[in-house]
């Protein structure tokens, strides 16, 4: 089912950044996330929403970045 990209991310569970809302519907999502640090673990909160606006959470995906 076609749905919205939006991720939030940060170094704990309370994110603190996100990427900016793509509106647009699509069933195959890409998303460029630049300026992370090092070495670091990152948590991400995947949001999306289909077009009857129903949300869908991935919630606290972890992964660490390349040294």
């Amino acid at each position: 089912e076609p749905t919205t990209t939006k991720v939030d991310y940060g170094t704990d569970i309370n994110y603190g950044s996100s990427t900016a809302f793509d509106p647009t519907l699509v069933t195959s999502h890409s998303v460029t996330i630049t300026g992370l640090s090092a070495n670091t673990n990152y948590h991400f909160n995947i949001v999306s929403l289909d077009k009857g606006q129903n949300q869908n959470v991935v919630t606290d995906l972890n992964q660490t970045t390349l040294p």
